[in-house]
């Protein structure tokens, strides 16, 4: 009897596995990196060589069919750090998304939980390095806790999301993250897309309540933040050109704006050269990242490259190169980190990904 407990469990797993198609899946890039920073007048001009974690993440995905045109389905994924074996959020397993959702080939999809905003997708389509190595555009253009307060916004937490069919090659995003006792109130994202041959064209918004000080305000209530950006691409015969244009508004403060402009060049049918020049204008604390790299693809999952950018930091900006930008990384350097306001950054990179 055991044994034919054990024989029918065999045979019944497999096929709840594809009734329920659960796949597992990831991504794994690590790279070698060199990094100068220039002179500044309180600290001396230093360098560093590290292994890096470049973007590295795994996940799990799965759907039901429902029949009719209708699936449930969901999504799990977290960070990883290649070079330390880590997870990228000491807190959160799965600090990338967690969502569940339902699915109708005729209505749209909407999905509840941890998401991405409709920024990210978009700048993954429009950026030459798809959000990853020394040349990425979220290194000037991206809001986040270290460096940029103001910015196209990461992730929402407790969202729910309605995700449009595509019609015409046009699809829209429409996101609320609810406030769940936060003084900030909820957040809301939308996006808006067209993508047919070889065009691409997007919008997004993004709307938050941010803290006085991060938008240069004295100290008290926190103020409504609106970031509205744009993008296009086109894939020519010779090259696929980008480009990305934000605009960061609040009220009784200085707007904030950037763009980058970028393209990928085919060399042949498994490589291809990726460049761009990314600027951030903010008042007394502007930045120009200016990146190029060569990509080669061993296989279909498995690629090596190198890249290398010049990041320029004026007045009090104070950014990082991707992907030794934390203000406080283990670089033998002295303490407080390598990065100070106006201080110059040169970056070399090697590296190779795979993803299953």
């Amino acid at each position: 009897m055991k044994r034919h407990l054990l024989v029918g469990a065999t045979i019944a797993l497999p096929i709840c596995a594809l009734a329920q198609n659960v796949t597992l899946y990831g991504r794994i890039d690590v790279s070698g990196n060199y990094q100068t920073y220039s002179s500044t007048a309180t600290k001396p001009s230093q360098h560093a060589v590290t292994l890096s974690n470049d973007t590295s993440w795994w996940g799990m995905r799965g759907t039901e069919d429902l029949g009719g045109g209708n699936r449930a389905y969901f999504k799990i994924e977290g960070g990883i750090q290649v070079d330390t074996g880590q997870q990228s959020n000491a807190s959160s397993i799965f600090n990338r998304e967690t969502y569940g959702g339902l699915g109708s080939e005729t209505y749209g999809s909407i999905q509840a939980g941890s998401q991405f905003s409709p920024s990210i997708w978009m700048s993954a389509k429009t950026d030459p390095f798809v959000r990853s190595n020394v040349g990425s555009q979220f290194t000037l253009l991206q809001a986040s806790p270290v460096g940029i307060p103001r910015g196209y916004s990461i992730q929402y937490q407790n969202a729910v999301q309605y995700i449009s069919p595509t019609i015409a090659g046009i699809t829209a995003r429409a996101l609320i993250s609810a406030a769940e006792g936060s003084v900030n109130g909820p957040s809301y994202a939308a996006g808006l897309e067209y993508a047919a041959g070889p065009a691409y064209v997007g919008f997004t918004y993004d709307q938050n309540k941010v803290s006085a000080a991060a938008a240069g305000l004295h100290p008290g209530a926190p103020v409504l933040e609106a970031n509205y950006s744009f993008a296009a691409a086109y894939r020519f015969s010779f090259a696929r050109v980008s480009g990305w244009y934000e605009f960061n508004h609040i009220d009784n403060a200085k707007n904030v704006t950037g763009w980058m402009l970028g393209a990928s060049i085919p060399v042949g049918p498994v490589a291809d050269i990726r460049t761009s020049y990314a600027h951030r204008d903010q008042s007394n604390a502007n930045a120009s990242l200016l990146a190029a790299g060569y990509f080669y693809k061993l296989s279909k999952r498995t690629e090596i490259y190198t890249a290398a950018a010049h990041l320029n930091n004026s007045g009090t900006a104070a950014f990082g190169v991707w992907p030794i930008a934390s203000p406080n990384p283990d670089l033998g350097l002295p303490a407080g980190g390598p990065l100070a306001p106006g201080r110059d950054i040169t970056a070399f990179q090697i590296g190779a990904l795979h993803v299953f």
